[in-house]
């Protein structure tokens, strides 16, 4: 393997990891906005 082939390897490598690494700190980040304002809603509609 040349040296171009393996820094192109890596570079995709490193470009799909990152990718999916930002896509799921941001759904996550989303996710959990979601959840803590519908789950505190619930809360409170039951102690009512």
């Amino acid at each position: 393997m040349s040296d171009a082939m393996l820094v192109t390897l890596i570079g995709t490598i490193l470009i799909v990891f990152g990718t999916a690494l930002w896509v799921t700190t941001e759904n996550e980040a989303r996710l959990s906005r979601w959840f803590q304002e519908h789950h505190l809603r619930d809360l409170m509609h039951r102690r009512h």
